[in-house]
This record gives C-alpha cells, structure tokens and sequence, in this order.
C-alpha cells in the first residue's frame, strides 16, 4: 500500500510539472462580449478583400495595407494596396502603380530599394525609405475578370493573397506572404503567368541583351534592369526561378512590359533580389548570393506560425515554425529565411549574412531552416514593485518623507469628483491614483506598525478607483458635464470589425477629434485601455473578489478589454487574433484602418509596455496564468523591440549618423521611417523623450537603463539636461508637466541631480503631468538613490566561471564600476560593508540569469574611508576592498 501512495504521488507530481508549462495560444475567453457594452455597427466599409475572411476581421493584422486605400474613410479611400506591407525585406502591395494595365487588382506589387533613402528635416531630422512599385506579378492573359482576395488562413507570420479568374475558376494564383522570405513567390494554375517591369526596363536575361519579342528558355533566368546610376531607379539584378523549364518572351507592349508567357502554366515562379548598382560588394559576393538563392530556391514558405513556452523565471521559448510546400515530399529542415537584429538576441539557430539584404530596421540575416528556436531572458519576474529599485533600502526618514506625499495626494486627488472627457484621459487619471494605490501597500509592507495608517489609506484610495473603474466597466460615459451627451465617452462594441470602440470616435469618426485619436478605426487602443488593465490589476491586488462577485461581473469587463488588444487566437470569435502586437517585428503597432505611405506606426512604445505590464500583473492578480503569461511575453518582446529599434546607441548599426547626429531616440516609429516628429506639439526635445518614458512604473525600471538614461540626458544637441525640460529658469507649466515623466530617466542616471532638482517643480500639484503623482515622482528619485540602478550586462558571452574584479577606478568619488561574472542563473547578492563590517549598502539581492555585469554604484551616501564588497553567488563568494575618496 505504500509504494502505492508513493507511486501515485510521484504520478501527481509529475502531473503538476507538466502542466505547469503555459503554451502560447490558447484563448482568453470565447464568449460574446459583456451586455453592458452599447453594440453599434462601425461605418467604415467593407470591400472585396474580405470576401474570403472571416468575421472578426483583421483591423490591425500586418498585413492590413493590402485591403487598405490611401485615405482614411469617410474620405474616398482611393486604390487598395497603393501603401506596401512589409514582410521584410520586401515591399508589397497592388499594382495601381502600372498605368498601362487593365486591372491593377490583379496585379502584386514588389519593391526592393534600400538605396532610396530620403533624409530631411535638419535639426528635426527624419529618415524615410522611399515607397515604389519595382516589378509585378500577375498574368499575362486578359485581367478583366480577375477577382482578388486575402485568404482566411492568416496567421502573425503569413498571409495568402489569391487571384481567380471569375469566368473561368480553374484559372487562378496566388502568392504566400511570409515575413522573412527570402523570395517572392506566385503560385499558377492552368494561366499564363506575368512578370511586368514597365519602368525601368529589363536590359538583360542571362547576361544577353534583349530585344522586345527575345524568347528564353529555362527553369532559372538571371534579370537585369536598366535605369540612370544613383537615381532611385538605378539598375537591379534579380533571379526568376521557375518549377519547371518555361519559355519567356521579352515584351514592350503597354499591358505586358516585361516577362509574358504565352501557355498556359501550372507551378510556381520565384522572384529573389540579388544587387544593385552602387551596392557595396565585391563579384565575388554577388556570385555568393546567387548561389544560395539557387540552393534554397525549391524550397517555399507557405505559412508561419509562432508558438511560445513558459514555466518559470525570466526565460520563456519562442518558436517560428515554417511549413513548406510539398512538406510531406521533403526531408531535411532547409529553408532560407531572413531574421532582423533583435531576433539575433534570441536566436540559437546558426545565421549568416551573405545576401546583405538592408531595411529600415537594419541589416537582415539569413536563417537556413525551417523552424527557429529562440530564448527570450528577459520576462519580468517582479509585479507592482520595482525588481532592483524600491523601498527595502530607502531609509525610513525618507519613507516619511514619501509618505507625507501620499497624503498630498490624497487630499488632491481622491476626493471623488474627478472630471473626464474621454477614455484616454481617464485611464491617466486611472494609473495616477493606482501608483499612489501601490506606494501605500509597499510603505505598510516595509514598517507595518510606523506605516499602519497607510492600509487603511489604501483601502480608501481603492475604494475611490472602483467607483471610476466600475463606472466605466459598466459602460458608463466620462463624467464631465462642460461636455455635452454628444461628447461624452463610452466603450461600445462594434459589430462590423468585431472590437470595442470609443463612443467619441464612432460618432466622429475624425481621428483629430475629442482626444479618441482614431478609436474607432482601430488605433491606439492599447494606450487607451492598457491604462484601465493596469488600474484593475491594482485593485485586484488586494481585492481580487470584486471583479469575481456577481457572477464574474466586472472580470469578464476586464477581459473585454485584453481581449480587444491582444487576443492570442483565432478560435475567438468576437475578438481579432493580436491586434496591436508584432511577434515578428518585437514590439507594437498603434494604426489600425488607417493608411500611412510609410508603413504601420507607433508613437509612444512605453504605454505599449504599460498595456502588456497592466495584462501581467492583473493576470497575476486573478491567478489567470494565460493572462499572466501572455502580458509577461508580450511586456518583455516590448522592450526588447524598444531597445533595439527606439532606444539609439551611437554608433549606430541601424541608423544613419544624419539621425544619430540629432536625436539618440526614435520619437514616432515607421516600418519605413524614422521620425523625431510627435503627431503633437510642442515639437521639442522633451516631448519626444517624454513620450517614450510615460507613465512611470516599475516596468520603466527595466525598459531604461542605466547607461543609456546618462547618455539621453547629456548627449548634444538634444539631450535633456539641454533643454528646456531640465532648464533652471524654466516657468512654462506645461514643459513642468512632461519633466515629471522626464525625471524618470533623470533620477535612473544621476538619481542625486534629479533629487536636487526636484523643488523646481514638485512641490506644485499644477505641474504635474494628468497621469502624474507627486508621491509616484518623489517614490521614484527616492528609491533610485538608495537602490542598484547601475546593472548592466556588458557582453551577450556565456562565462565559464564566476569572477568578482577589482572595482575601478579606487580610490573613487563618488561612482566606481564592479564587474562580475556567472557562468549560469543563480541567485546573486552583492553587498557594500564598512570596516567594522557593518552592511552600507545592498546592491543586488536577487536572481540573475548568467553573464557579465557591470555595477555602476554610487556612494555619494557614504562618508570617506575602506570599505568591502562582497559577491555571494551559488556556492561562490568572493570579497574585495575600496575606497571613497571626498
């Protein structure tokens, strides 16, 4: 009976580790959304790209510029796919730029010019590559009655874009778009197939020069263009492969200028850039591409689909598994696709760079298999307070001290009369009382008795959110009364697109109206409603029970409101399958229904974290592991993209030094554009900053670091300390208001600067940003000084042992650097005695994954004298001595 039970405990237990694994994808919830959501039918139309999708349809998928025009409705939108997707590295879109075709519809339009760059702006610099259409794909018969169509079988890495022949159905294409491939590919049956290059025009095939009516024959041809040198139309050199051995005829002819087939086909053709002219590689590099392209050419991707793991920590697994054409006829994993740099980071699958292929992200690598295995480190293992930097070290006068500015703000803000006029501001509002909210809780957790008065005040301030939050979870419009009915706001659900909107947009419709910034067009929405998740979440913490009461009442609300951001499955079906999140590209996109010549866009990448921080935590709130998990991965690959592609080191590897010279951050992302513009005045260095830092949370701990923070802040011209941000003269209030978002990254680098700057501004509730506390900005200068805000990692470098080094420079006053190493993860502390061996100051006490580290620690708090640092990690320890030098 004993080995029984012991069986059958062993059975239990490694039951549980099995499914403590959480699995990307499974839905959050499939029922309809909350009653209490007014439902109204969206007005932007529908057109013939949607014939073959499904309802929830696609507002904001990657691909969405394909059944896009060029305006934004109510005006006429003009030609569909005229704005290109960006699979990478790939332009594509119709063909409404061939002039001479009957049908522009039935045409896919390719582009590949890395070289057609144009920087403007000066001293508010932009770098933009040109949009253009290259070459199209299409058919060579009469396109009359080509009909075209997006396929329902669509994923975050792929989409299939079909054309058929409406009087005769067994004549049609279509092509697989995949993010990452390496060639263009068009799938024929029983149609002749075309490859349109009206301008510029093809100057040779297989190295002879053509003439219009030249035929060739082959399964491979080797195409050159024509075009002046360094002009946007320069000449190319790309490679057609075909499944089997075709004839083409060189054609001028105004409908068929290009590649014309004059049979009918079935099979596929493959298009793959090679170079261009003023491309800086050597004959034998080009013959290197062409090579591998030969190699890989039979090699298609159909699909892509992304998959993800979880157990525990700060590692979770991602997975892009490709599926190839004719899978089941093919052994071996080869496929050639192509990875951007911040996949690199994650990487474990070998790359190489001999294509060279450029986009506004940088340089693409290639990836010679099917499926990629990638380790994401960087999922948060804290929740509402700081992982490095919080109360434990802060003495407790300076607790006071912070105390005395959560009763300020209290008496300010909680009295119960707030005033919104519309769903953004009020989910501002929202995130200044919950961090008010959470600094009490952690106040009470560090001195229960000295702090006794905050529980209670916490309670109230709770109590105050959840007549706001549920007000709103209810459906219930924003309360300002200068605002007529008419301008009111309120969450409907739309029943057209399948989302919820804002009441305001719906009614207007005007994206520059009533602070909905396009709501109902599908933009921004996880700036909007990841402010109302992050509110949940802090009322959750300690009140799980009232979103559960009544039947799950304001619960399902909140999910409501995950969903219509980041859904992660198709099997729903109210909601779009990850509306704002980009697993392929790492961080989000903000427009929806709305067309931009530059390709998707988001402005402000910190309240795209905040939406995936607000999931995570309330997630954890609830228990809810899919929530929970799904926020964590989406919170990390925020700001791992936001580090790569926002946040510039200089030099840069992917950025021009005519942008670098000016600006070390991207204020406003494009897929083919960087911009220091805000799509808001005033157009000034605070404002570009500051809208890559809002709101200040414990998330912004691990989205800024420590030697960037310093470098944001002193870098010429446009650092912030030489603004007018950070400018002792200052008086404009509004410039006040966006230093309280600014002093986040202030008080990360020069934590004692920000401290004594703080009286120009703090004392005044009028300065502050809407979303803004004083408690939350003095909480943050103070817990940066007495915290390890210096951790950085120094090298990607796996070491095979642990190392403490000697601290330098020593003696010192007052920073000194401390380098480190562990070969794996283990817990780590690191600690500063004095030389009666009494602790001056904890640096880390924590877990940390393996590798080297540099600790910047500054001992402006300490007097003059020896002092000893000691490192305990795993088994090892090691101690070393310094010196403060004053």
């Amino acid at each position: 009976m004993k080995k029984l039970i012991l069986f059958l405990a062993v059975v239990l237990l490694f039951a549980s580790e099995i499914y403590s694994q959480w699995n990307y994808g499974s839905p959050i919830s499939t029922a309809p959304p909350a009653p209490t959501w007014q439902q109204v039918q969206n007005r932007p139309p529908l057109n013939e790209l949607f014939d073959s999708l499904s309802f929830p349809y696609p507002t904001n998928a990657w691909f969405n510029f394909l059944y896009l025009g060029q305006q934004t409705y109510p005006a006429p939108i003009g030609s569909l796919g005229a704005n290109k997707i960006n699979p990478y590295p790939y332009q594509i879109g119709l063909g409404s730029g061939y002039g001479g075709y009957p049908n522009y519809k039935a045409l896919l339009s390719v582009n590949y010019k890395p070289f057609n760059i144009s920087m403007a702006g000066d001293t508010a610099p932009f770098v933009q590559t040109l949009q253009g259409d290259f070459f199209y794909m299409g058919t060579s018969d009469d396109p009359s009655n080509i009909k075209v169509s997006l396929l329902n079988d669509y994923s975050d890495l792929s989409v299939n874009i079909k054309w058929v022949n409406t009087s005769n159905t067994s004549k049609w294409y279509y092509s697989p778009l995949v993010r990452g491939m390496a060639y263009v590919t068009m799938f024929y049956n029983n149609i002749k197939p075309g490859i349109f290059f009206p301008s510029p025009d093809i100057v040779k095939i297989n190295d002879v020069n053509v003439t219009p009516g030249m035929t060739f024959t082959g399964s491979s041809f080797k195409i050159e263009t024509g075009g002046p040198p360094n002009d946007p139309n320069r000449p190319q050199t790309w490679m057609l492969y075909c499944s089997s051995s075709l004839t083409v005829e060189f054609s001028t002819s105004a409908n068929t200028h290009g590649l014309k087939f004059n049979t009918d086909f079935t099979g596929w053709l493959r298009m793959g850039a090679v170079t261009y002219q003023g491309e800086p590689v050597s004959p034998q590099e080009v013959t290197d591409k062409i090579n591998l392209l030969n190699a890989y050419s039979k090699f298609i991707p159909l699909k892509g689909t992304m998959s993800a793991s979880y157990t525990s920590g700060s590692t979770a697994n991602m997975q892009y598994t490709f599926t190839r054409y004719n899978e089941s006829g093919l052994t071996g994993d080869s496929l050639l696709m192509l990875c951007l740099p911040h996949h690199l980071d994650m990487l474990s699958n070998p790359t190489t760079e001999v294509l060279k292929y450029s986009t506004g992200k940088g340089r693409m690598r290639e990836v010679r298999q099917r499926i990629w295995n990638m380790t994401e480190n960087m999922m948060p293992t804290y929740t509402y307070y700081p992982a490095a930097s919080k109360l434990t070290n802060v003495p407790l006068q300076w607790c006071d001290t912070i105390q005395s500015y959560v009763n300020k703000d209290f008496a300010n803000n909680f009295n119960r009369n707030a005033l919104f006029a519309d769903i953004y501001g009020m989910g501002k509002i929202f995130q200044k009382l919950g961090r008010t909210i959470v600094i009490a809780d952690e106040l009470y957790e560090k001195d229960n008795s000295r702090y006794a008065s905050m529980q209670t005040l916490a309670t109230r301030m709770r109590d105050t959110l959840k007549i706001y939050l549920g007000h709103f979870l209810r459906g219930g419009h924003t309360l300002n009364p200068i605002h007529g009915p008419g301008a009111w706001d309120s969450v409907m659900y739309d029943t057209k697109f399948g989302g919820l909107i804002s009441s305001l947009g719906w009614d207007s419709l005007n994206v520059t109206c009533c602070a909905s910034y396009g709501s109902a067009v599908y933009n921004d929405h996880h700036f909007h409603y990841g402010y109302s998740i992050h509110a949940a979440a802090i009322i959750a913490k300690q009140d799980p029970a009232w979103f559960t009461a009544n039947s799950n009442y304001y619960y399902n609300r909140v999910m409501d409101l995950i969903r219509d951001i980041s859904n992660p499955s198709r099997s729903d079906g109210h909601f779009q399958m990850t509306r704002y999140k980009d697993w392929y590209e790492g961080h989000s996109w903000a427009n929806g229904l709305v067309p931009f010549g530059d390709g998707r866009n988001q402005e402000s990448s910190s309240e795209a974290v905040n939406a995936w921080y607000g999931m995570y935590i309330f997630g954890n709130a609830m228990n809810n592991d899919n929530i929970k998990n799904l926020g964590a991965l989406a919170l990390a690959q925020e700001i791992r993209g936001t580090q790569k592609y926002y946040h510039i080191t200089v030099p840069s590897s992917i950025y021009p030094a005519y942008y670098t010279d000016k600006y070390h951050i991207v204020a406003n992302m494009f897929q083919l554009k960087t911009d220091c513009h805000t799509w808001f005045p005033p157009y000034a260095s605070f404002v570009r900053h500051g809208i890559q830092v809002i709101p200040v949370t414990p998330a912004t701990e691990q989205l800024w670091g420590y030697n960037y923070s310093r470098d944001i802040m002193d870098y010429t011209p446009n650092g912030l300390r030489h603004g007018e941000g950070f400018s002792q003269t200052n008086t404009n209030v509004l410039v006040w208001q966006w230093t309280t978002i600014n002093m986040a990254i202030q008080a990360i680098g020069y934590p004692n600067e920000a401290w004594n700057f703080f009286p120009k501004y703090g004392y005044n509730p009028a300065n502050y940003d809407p979303g803004q506390s004083q408690a939350n900005v003095v909480y943050w200068i103070l817990t940066r000084q007495y915290g390890p805000i210096g951790i950085e990692p120094i090298s990607n470098e796996i070491p095979k042992n642990y190392e403490l080094k000697q601290n330098y420079p020593n003696p010192f006053n007052p920073v000194t650097n401390i380098n480190f190493s562990i070969p794996s993860k283990t817990f780590v502390k690191l600690v500063v005695y004095d030389i009666l061996g009494r602790e001056a100051a904890l640096l880390i006490n924590g877990e940390m994954n393996a590798g080297k580290y540099n600790y910047d620690f500054n001992a402006s708090n300490l007097a003059s004298g020896v002092y000893f640092y000691r490192l305990e990690a795993g088994e090892f320890t090691d101690v070393k001595k310094m010196m403060v030098v004053k």
